[in-house]
């Protein structure tokens, strides 16, 4: 029994083992599936970011553009005369207009850009954290996976040991069976013997019962009687010993109303209340303090006087 708890402990450390690896590999995947999706992220905030950056590279030439196209008007009217002056002028208010709005356009391009930038760096940190993180936990759940083989390899040794003391347990554990078996039948055999022994005593007995209660009906028939209290005793009694209780019975003027055979007789004793004392002491002198019959109740019987 200790090497089957024994055995049965290592298999459920075995299955703790494995529980807590596949534990581990669960905790890698959701690790590495968040760093994943933080790289994927960070990867489409950078393609924003290249895309405003080209927006902005647009904007800054059409605004290089346009500087050079106001300072190319406001050259004109001295080259042209004054005749152009005004038409020139209306053209060079134009142009600063438009390129009042492509420095507003660029500069909101350029707050947008930074404001990307920040964001595309937090997620290239927080990724990067993540990693470390990730690598950390991976470290720490390989040294543990390391020492759980350890111990799973130490308890398999333990096991084939346990397994070669199981073996020995179970060839011992099948010779107690057979002997076991063996003393069964041989009891089976004594008990055969014993029963028959019994059956015939019990004949014997009733036999005898029989006789003695014709006896005591012809008595009963014969005189007149008188009721008087008789004490109805229980008692236990050897097969040895019956007899000679039963003689004792007798002698004081009792009998053995029932007997049940079985381990002992269990007897059923009738005795004038007066001889009950000394009846009692007859026992204990016969049996060495053994025998000690047990009041059940009193009855009233009749009792020839003449």
């Amino acid at each position: 029994m200790l090497v089957n708890d024994e055995t049965a402990i290592l298999v459920r450390r075995d299955d703790q083992h494995r529980e807590a690896l596949m534990q581990q590999d669960a905790k890698i995947d959701a690790l590495e599936t968040q760093v994943s999706a933080l790289q994927r992220t960070s990867d489409g905030l950078q393609r924003q970011l290249d895309a405003s950056t080209r927006e902005t590279h647009s904007l800054q030439q059409q605004l290089r553009d346009r500087e050079r196209e106001v300072q190319r008007l406001r050259a004109e009217p001295a080259l042209q005369g004054v005749a152009a002056s005004v038409d020139s002028s209306e053209a060079v208010e134009e142009m600063e207009r438009q390129l009042s709005a492509l420095r507003a356009e660029m500069d909101q391009r350029l707050q947008e850009e930074a404001e990307a930038r920040e964001t595309v760096e937090a997620a290239r940190s927080r990724a990067e954290e993540a990693a470390q993180q990730q690598a950390r936990e991976v470290k720490t759940l390989q040294q543990r996976v390391a020492t759980l083989e350890a111990e799973a390899t130490q308890a398999a040794r333990m096991a084939e040991v346990k397994e070669t003391s199981l073996a020995a347990a179970r060839a011992e554990a099948e010779a107690a069976t057979a002997r076991y078996r063996k003393l069964q039948e041989q009891k089976s055999q004594e008990v055969s013997s014993s029963t028959l022994a019994v059956t015939e005593l019990k004949q014997q007995l009733a036999e005898k019962e029989h006789a003695l209660q014709e006896k005591q009906d012809a008595l009963d028939d014969a005189g007149i009687s008188e009721l008087r209290p008789w004490s109805v005793l229980r008692l236990d009694c050897p097969y040895a010993l019956f007899e000679r209780v039963k003689l004792e019975a007798d002698k004081r003027g009792g009998l053995v109303r029932d007997a049940d055979y079985g381990a002992q007789i269990a007897l059923t004793i009738l005795l004038p209340q007066p001889e009950e004392a000394e009846f009692r002491k007859a026992l204990q002198e016969l049996s060495a303090g053994s025998l000690a019959p047990e009041t059940t109740g009193t009855e009233l019987r009749g009792v020839r006087i003449r």
